[in-house]
Order: C-alpha cells, then structure tokens, then sequence
C-alpha cells in the first residue's frame, strides 16, 4: 500500500487540519463518534451518565431523533481516493468539525459532507467549496475561499448570524466567533439563560476557542482572555488553547499541556503535563491530544470508551465543546510499517449504528491517510460518514 502525506495548515477554534487525499488499494473504511450536553442549549447526554448538567431551554432534541444520516458519497468526485480493482472510493477528509450527536468533514475539492442526527438540519449542510468548517452543538459554519462564513443548522439565537471577513471560526453550543486578519473576535449566538458577552475592546488574539457557553483566547503574551460562563484563568500561559464545557487546556510554552476549569470528571488535573503534546483538543467532559509520536492520549470522563482512542497513527484530532465522541485523521504509518491498525479495537460494521448509546471506535485495518477515525458515543451514527 503506498502512501503519500503532503504538509498541512492547522487552524485555531475547532481545530482544522489540511491534508492532500492519498490513492489507495485498500477497502473503504467508514468511521464513526458523539454526544453531548450543557445548560443553555445544549444536545442531551445520552449516555445515562452520572453528573451531567442539567438540561436549559433551546436545547437540541434527544437521541430518539430521525438521525437523517446521508447517503453515501461513493461516487466519483475527483479527489478522493479509488480502490481500483473494486471501483470504489475511498472517502477521505482534509478536516473534520464534531458537534453534539454529529459530524462533519471538509473533503479535498471543498465540498463539506455530515453525518449522524439532522433534528435541526445540522447535516444540510450548503453547496459549494469551503477552506474550512467549524461545527457546534447543533450547527456549523464555514469559510469560503474570501473568508466569508456560510452557516447551517440551529439557529434558535442567532448562532448562525455571522457576517464579515475572517481568517478562522470557532462554535460552541448555541454561539459562533469569527477571528478576523487583525485579531479582533466577533461572536453571535449565545443562550436563553447565558447572554452572550463579548470580549473586552481593543483586544487582539492570536487564536480563539469557543466552548459550551463560554470563548477563550490566546494574547500574544501568552496569557488567557475567557467571556461567557467562564472567567479567565489567573497566571495560566497557552500557546494553543481548546474549550470545552467550562474548562480550557492547551500548550504551555514549555511544550507541556495544561488545563484549568471545571475538573468534576478529571478533566483539567487528568491532563497529562509530563507529555510533549503537538495538538489538543476537548470534548464536552474529557480532552485527548497527538503525542510527538503520533499516538493519542487522552483523559476526562471516561464514559463511552471516549478515552480509548485508536492506536494507529494520527495526523490531525478534534472533538467538540458538546461532545462525548472525537474524530481524527489518518495520517502515513511508520515506516516499516504496513498501515494495519489491527492493535486497536474496531467495529465489524461502523456504519451500520450497531454502537448506539455504546463507545466503540470506527477503524479498520485498512484504514489510509486522510480517512476518519471516531470513537466515544455513537448514538446517532455520528461515527461513521
């Protein structure tokens, strides 16, 4: 199997990543992974977990939902990989955006696919070529090649109103902010009990990341700037940052990982500060992030398998503010090595929803660069594209 990994541009917020697809031999492999809840506006936990906050208004319907999951995209769009001597091809991603119950991809040519539950329309997502997505609970924005947002989905406080240039988004449950050329954040959206508090003026970031009620930023100094539900962390420095529901973690400039929030299932003092982390990323209760190896480390509430993350090699992670599931992207095995993820656990059937309201990963062994992995809840299919 020949594989080629061509260099990529990450992107603050929910972490976006762009890699070139990669032609395979291999069989498709679909994938699959999510759930999530908060106060205002946030989807249901369906897991049955203990110590889930409680339900507020505009929250998004639960698990029992129509998962309106979309057909699958087999046909030939010129950029994704073809197996050759099945006909088939292979679906892969260039990014990936995790909302409550579902999911997003950002394929090679731009085109955006989701899959997993469509109560509020949030797989319908709009025609047309996009340079990256930012999903939220229940909907999801992206920018086109001028910089300008297209949203879709949930609506309910104006999550999708965003106007204006940027560079990169970021969504959290019922809001969106847009991080324009010169640093300045804009956000819209907010809750029915959470209003939507803007950062303080003439503030400029370097990176921003919403999180269920709340958006945190990066300053140039290294310090922490949070609005919303949640107050800025005192004497914390990040270079990279990730919200989820109430609590951050990100980089240290010493290249270490740290957190600071709320911690009621070990989600800031699980992190793991011995480790050299490349990227991080936070669910609505735990955090995973890409060791210099390639493997994934992950840590937080433990329900669902979501800490089980897959053991092949990783180029690109995210999960979401809202979320009980992560995804991440394929990237080349190790040299020598053939690709086989068979020391993991996979599913016989990921798309086929057999792993609902049960944590299981979405992998095969033949799973190539630029393909999905997701694992946690899969209530709604939202595993597997």
């Amino acid at each position: 199997m020949k594989h080629l990994l061509l260099p990529c541009l990450w992107l603050s917020g929910c972490t976006l990543v762009l890699i070139d697809e990669v032609c395979d031999t291999a069989t498709p492999n679909d994938t699959a992974a999510d759930t999530g809840s908060h106060d205002t506006g946030t989807p249901p936990d369906d897991t049955g977990d203990t110590g889930t906050p409680p339900d507020d208004t505009g929250t998004p319907p639960d698990d029992t939902a129509d998962t309106g999951t979309p057909p699958d995209d087999t046909g030939d769009t010129g950029d994704t990989g073809d197996t050759g001597d099945t006909g088939e091809t292979k679906l892969v991603f260039t990014s990936i955006g995790v909302g409550a119950i579902h999911s997003c991809g950002l394929k090679p040519d731009g085109t955006i696919q989701c899959w997993g539950d469509n109560e509020r329309e949030q797989l319908d997502a709009p025609e047309g070529t996009f340079t990256s997505l930012a999903i939220g609970g229940s909907h999801g924005c992206a920018l086109d090649e001028e910089g300008t947002p297209t949203c879709w989905g949930w609506n309910e406080f104006g999550q999708r109103d965003l106007t204006g240039t940027y560079v990169s988004l970021t969504a959290g449950t019922s809001h969106t902010c847009g991080l324009d050329l010169e640093g300045v954040a804009t956000c819209v959206g907010g809750g029915a009990d959470v209003p939507l508090d803007t950062p303080p003026e003439d503030t400029f970031f370097e990176t921003i990341s919403a999180g269920a009620t709340h958006t945190c930023g990066v300053l140039a100094d290294n310090s922490v700037v949070c609005w919303g539900t949640m107050r800025s962390p005192p004497l914390l420095e990040l270079t990279s940052i990730s919200s989820g529901d109430e609590f951050i973690c990100g980089d240290t400039p010493t290249g270490h990982p740290n957190c600071s929030g709320d911690d009621t299932f070990g989600q800031t003092s699980g992190v793991p500060k011995e480790l050299f982390l490349s990227e991080i990323t936070t669910g609505a209760r735990h955090g995973c992030g890409i060791t210099l190896e390639g493997s994934i480390e992950c840590w937080g509430e433990d329900a669902d398998d979501k800490l089980d993350g897959p053991t092949t090699p990783i180029h690109s992670i995210v999960s979401g503010p809202a979320s009980n599931h992560t995804c991440a992207i394929m990237s080349d095995p190790p040299e020598g090595d053939s690709g086989d993820s068979s020391g993991s656990e996979s599913a016989d059937d990921p798309g086929d929803g057999e792993g609902a309201d049960s944590g299981e990963s979405a992998m095969t062994e033949d799973a190539a660069p630029g393909e999905v992995i997701c694992w946690g809840s899969n209530s709604h299919d939202q595993l597997a594209p």
